[in-house]
């Protein structure tokens, strides 16, 4: 799992996608990309299908550097708040979404 948070870290770093920020003032603030479980990952982006796309890059390029295999069909994309283009979102995955108000 070290591969794939390198590769999200890659990833923010070339600004392909944003997390969040936490922390109180700039200079000690953390930017938060993804969070790893035993077998769950959560990953962070914005309300935009070029985020949403490279977060699929990712897991792609995991798949080809790692052999291992993520299955698309049991994750969830979770949208938090007021999201306009949920069609657009969800086109650039093959997963069930809900929304989170």
């Amino acid at each position: 799992m070290e591969a794939l948070s390198r590769l999200m870290e890659k990833a923010v770093e070339g600004i392909c996608f944003l997390g969040f920020r936490v922390g109180g003032s700039t200079d000690s603030t953390l930017m938060v990309s993804n969070l790893l479980f035993a077998d769950d990952t959560l990953i962070f982006c914005g309300v935009d299908p070029e985020q949403i796309w490279y977060s699929k890059c990712v897991i792609v390029w995991f798949h080809a550097v790692s052999s291992l295999k993520i299955y698309l069909g049991n994750s969830k994309l979770v949208l938090v708040g007021l999201v306009q283009n949920v069609v657009d979102l969800t086109d650039n995955w093959d997963v069930k979404w809900r929304c989170s108000h």
